[in-house]
């Protein structure tokens, strides 16, 4: 199979990696992913529409976790909101692009922010999240927004699900004040996990993760939009390791996938000291990028 342009670097050296499928819900489809020989981003090859992707988010995505899950996302989102308000102020206008049930916005008006707003196309999702800010039912792409508006745009777990990335930047940088911040976070294809799972790795997630970055493209694409990096962060994963278990097990042994559940707390422990040693060696499976749009 001929190389492929990267629709980041726009060189002609996209190879083929493998054919996924969908490994989360098991919905019927096969999808070629290219890997990016010069700047290293994985993404499906042909890039599918938002409408080709939308039976793949059954009504069941954005359910509310398990238990403990819930507890341990809600520390997380704790901690991702002082660090939030850290960077700009508690009167900072705040975009949570992909909001889902409104987790980090929760915590942010937890702290005292209140000019909150989200994007999130599914309507009962929006719902929820609607009780801590302002929230569009609609895709990013499709979302009316003021230009020159927000002081920080998130995309929390978002960014790799749209089509295209690079209008999805260009409008993140017309939407923000003039020196207003981006904050980033989704899987690192430069991680451990990539390398011990191979195609089941979690943060793949196949199809609906179109694109998957590294600390390199992901520092290409910003740069090349005007926004430079203040921070990059790597983050705790032990519920990635557990699902990318699990979606071994979905291909080879299914009858064990039920034994390996984010919501078991001994797995959870099992897999921490792992994962804080894998964040100290910035090998997580999960990157958080903060940057700042450039003032021209």
């Amino acid at each position: 199979m001929s190389n492929i342009i990267c629709p980041l670097c726009k060189r002609c050296k996209g190879k083929f990696s493998f054919t996924g499928k969908d490994l989360l819900y098991n919905i019927n489809g096969r999808f070629d992913l290219f890997e990016c020989k010069n700047c290293g981003l994985v993404f499906l090859n042909p890039i599918p529409s938002e409408d080709d992707l939308k039976d793949y988010y059954p009504k069941d995505y954005c359910d509310e976790y398990g238990r403990l899950t819930k507890i341990l996302v809600e520390i997380m989102e704790k901690g991702r909101a002082k660090k939030i308000v850290k960077i700009s102020r508690i009167e900072a206008k705040i975009l949570d692009v992909g909001c889902g049930r409104g987790y980090l916005l929760r915590a942010l008006n937890l702290l005292g922010a209140r000019n909150l707003y989200g994007v999130e196309p599914d309507p009962d999702a929006a719902k929820l999240a609607s009780r801590f800010g302002v929230i569009k039912v609609s895709t990013f792409l499709n979302a009316q927004l003021k230009d020159n508006s927000f002081d920080i745009v998130i995309f929390k777990h978002s960014l790799e699900h749209i089509p295209n990335i690079e209008k999805a930047i260009e409008k993140t940088k017309r939407i923000l004040r003039h020196d207003g911040m981006v904050v980033v976070i989704l899987p690192n294809s430069n991680s451990w996990e990539r390398r011990i799972f191979g195609k089941y790795w979690r943060g793949f997630d196949v199809p609906r993760h179109i694109y998957t970055f590294n600390p390199f493209n992901l520092d290409l694409l910003l740069r090349n939009n005007g926004f430079r990096i203040k921070e990059m962060r790597y983050g705790f994963t032990p519920n990635d390791w557990i699902m990318s278990i699990q979606f071994y097990l979905s291909d080879k042994l299914p009858s064990l996938k039920p034994f390996f559940s984010i919501n078991n707390p001994f797995l959870l422990m099992l897999f921490a000291p792992l994962s804080i040693i894998q964040s100290l060696a910035m090998k997580s499976g999960r990157m958080e990028i903060t940057a700042q749009r450039c003032i021209n």
